[in-house]
């Protein structure tokens, strides 16, 4: 490799850049050159300052390689070290190929390698400038485009369309960048028409992942047509935070985007709706603040209209937002225009009669349900299921499922009351009764209300044989769940001597009739069969319990109550029914057995599968986790509420828990060891409001157990 040796004679003795010399400058300055060239004195190094640098004599690589043939558009940079007059920045090849180089005249570029091409300059500047051993670099600062193979033409929802010139090896994801198409890819169809033939494109998937199949190789001749996916616009006007016009996407981003197929809640949502003058907007979501249940002529209702095709409809945000799978939630579509208004109105007057702690009539204000007005009037007096309940308004009569209301508030039973609205609640006009035993015809019965045992019998057929031979009890169920048993004389109440045996009947009485003269016992309680039982000799209370079809899952073992001749007696019959241990206690005649509930329950509501009591086993515990596992909330519900219930039936609301579900299946949450009268709610994940705060604020807990 050849080197160039430089000398600096003080002062130095070199060119300006820019500067034009005469021939004899020139002349004097190779015989310097010369000079230097040959051996240098040694008294001369001492006043001359000399700089040794290596440089090669060759054309800097490319990053097209050193075999890149120079062509037309190429752009070179040629430059002569020490000897700028020769410098030449820029260097536009043009089609002839030809380029004139000052003072070394034309040279032919095109064909031709960048290291070709030096050599001739260097020559050009030893035979032609008198420069000896030159260090000469030619550079390509600019490649010529490439050559173009046809032309693919993109059309449709794409901010540059027409016509663009294809390159070799070119694919969809260089044309996609090429035109500015990178957002929003998912929500655009793309159709490639080649030769005849019609192809869906991915172009999505075509930009994330580069060279995959969906990234293909584009042909000459390619037509692409893209078409945009989304749904319109919705706009909402009116008493809102946000109005204005939102786009329907299908992965919304921006804050006036909204998904592609919503509903009234979601749009009134997105726009910063609030409801009444004391809610708050936080995060993208509603949060009611406490406040008072009293009527005030300054809260406010919203009404609105929705003008779609033409026509204009009423809507009612209120019951939209309250209860998100109710009918007022209606769905949207592209071109609605939503307009809400804040109305001031009066409160509105309820009545509710019957089987209330508080029969009156109420003034609530307008979007109050039925759980708010039950709460106020004192709550039920008998279980949900021992009443009959509806709301008459004007001439119809709307049915309340009490069941459903306090399990589930998105189950669309906690209606929303209007003015002059009458909630009843009454007994069944029939109540079932069971008669057993020596009767004609053993089974249910429907007796009216105030119905005695003499007839309950008359309906069972009456007593076979007679009446002085006959053992007459009736079993009941009191309403705090305790279960005792009324001994009757049959005697007395068939002939009307002494009827004060003869018993008022309640719903799920069981009247028991059996023989003097047979060794006769009595099951009832949480047994699948309840009645009498002809004793067997030597029957014991566990071989009697089996043959009532064994006990139920909710029975209470460990205090099963034997009445024989007035005395109650208690018997732990939990390890002879659990594990088969021998149970040293003989039946005798006339024995009466309760097997009583298990009163150590939890309930279980809102959103899932199985809502209900689930109780504590009798001699064990039950956790969290084992309790939602039985009860499987429903997909998408993300949080669990555990409330616990103070001894008076109100919310214990500074001992509550909020658990997420994840946190709790990985481990993360502690599981919870539930008690008696803990209620577990669990958040429905399509309704933004729901009945905690309710159950939480108002004391309704005394209804579910």
């Amino acid at each position: 490799m050849p080197f160039r040796l430089t000398f600096s004679v003080f002062p130095p003795i070199r060119a300006v850049q820019g500067a034009r010399f005469s021939p004899r400058a020139l002349r004097s300055r190779r015989r310097l050159s010369n000079f230097v060239r040959g051996p240098v004195p040694l008294c001369l190094l001492l006043g001359v300052g000399v700089g040794l640098s290596a440089a090669p004599v060759r054309a800097q690589g490319s990053s097209r390689g050193a075999n890149y043939r120079l062509g037309p558009g190429d752009v070179l940079r040629f430059e002569v070290a020490g000897f700028p007059e020769f410098n030449q920045p820029s260097i536009a090849i043009p089609p002839d190929g030809v380029v004139n180089f000052p003072r070394l005249g034309t040279v032919r570029l095109n064909g031709r390698t960048t290291l070709d091409v030096q050599n001739q300059l260097r020559g050009l500047l030893i035979s032609r400038a008198r420069l000896r051993n030159p260090s000469e670099t030619l550079n390509i600062i600019t490649f010529r485009p490439a050559p173009s193979l046809g032309q693919v033409t993109l059309i449709g929802d794409v901010p540059r369309a027409g016509g663009f010139k294809l390159r070799s090896k070119q694919h969809l994801s260089d044309l996609l960048a090429e035109a500015g198409l990178g957002e929003r890819l998912e929500e655009k169809s793309a159709i490639l028409v080649r030769g005849g033939r019609r192809m869906q494109l991915d172009l999505r998937r075509a930009a994330l992942y580069p060279a995959s199949g969906a990234d293909i190789l584009l042909r000459s001749g390619d037509s692409i047509s893209v078409r945009s996916l989304a749904a319109g616009r919705i706009t909402v006007a009116g008493d809102v935070t946000r109005p204005g016009t939102y786009e329907l996407h299908r992965a919304p981003r921006g804050e006036f985007e909204i998904g592609a197929t919503p509903r009234l809640s979601d749009l009134l949502t997105k726009a910063g709706w609030q409801r009444g003058g004391t809610a708050r907007q936080a995060s993208g979501t509603l949060e009611a603040s406490s406040t008072s249940t009293a009527p005030s002529t300054d809260d406010p209702i919203w009404t609105g209209t929705l003008q779609r095709a033409g026509m204009t409809f009423a809507i009612h945000p209120d019951a939209a937002l309250r209860q998100i799978s109710g009918p007022d939630n209606i769905g949207l579509r592209a071109g609605d225009y939503v307009s809400v208004t804040q109305v001031i109105v009066p409160p509105i007057t309820v009545y509710v009669d019957g089987l209330v702690a508080r029969s009156a009539s109420y003034s609530l204000k307008p979007g109050t349900t039925v759980l708010e007005l039950l709460t106020q009037a004192g709550g039920l007096t008998r279980s949900p299921g021992e009443i009959i309940a509806g709301v008459r308004r004007g001439a119809q009569l709307l049915p309340l499922d009490l069941n459903a209301l306090l399990t589930s508030s998105d189950s669309g039973a906690n209606l929303t009351l209007r003015n002059g609205d009458y909630v009843q609640l009454r007994a069944p006009e029939t109540l079932d009764v069971l008669v057993a035993g020596q009767v004609a015809k053993p089974g249910t019965v429907q007796v009216k209300p105030g119905a005695t045992v003499f007839e309950a019998l008359n309906q069972a057929g009456g007593i076979t044989g007679l009446a002085e031979d006959a053992r007459l009890s009736v079993l009941r169920k009191d309403l705090n769940g305790s279960q005792r048993i009324m001994n009757a004389n049959a005697v007395d109440i068939l002939n009307a001597k002494d009827l004060s045996t003869n018993y008022v009947l309640q719903r799920g009485d069981i009247i028991n009739v059996a023989r003097n003269a047979a060794q006769t016992v009595f099951v009832t309680g949480e047994v699948v069969n309840t009645g009498s039982f002809t004793l067997r000799e030597g029957e014991g209370l566990t071989q009697l319990l089996t043959r009532a079809g064994g006990t139920k899952d909710d029975a209470l073992l460990g205090r099963v109550s034997v009445t024989r001749r007035g005395q109650v007696l208690q018997v732990d019959a939990f390890n002879a029914v659990k594990k088969g241990a021998p149970l040293p206690f003989e039946l005798q005649d006339g024995d009466q057995v309760l097997v009583q509930k298990n009163p150590n329950i939890v309930k279980v509501l809102e959103a899932v599968s199985k809502p209900g009591p689930y109780a504590i086993p009798e001699r064990g515990q039950l956790m969290l986790t084992d309790v939602l596992a039985q009860a499987a909330p429903v997909v998408g519900a993300k949080e669990v509420f555990l409330i616990h219930a103070n001894a008076d039936g109100t919310a214990n609301a500074q001992n509550s828990q909020t658990i997420k579900l994840a946190d709790l299946r990985s481990g993360k949450a502690h599981d919870v060891l539930l008690q008696p009268r803990d209620v577990v709610f669990v958040p429905s994940p399509k309704s933004k409001t729901s009945i905690l705060t309710t159950l939480s604020q108002l004391s309704i807990f005394r209804l579910f157990f």
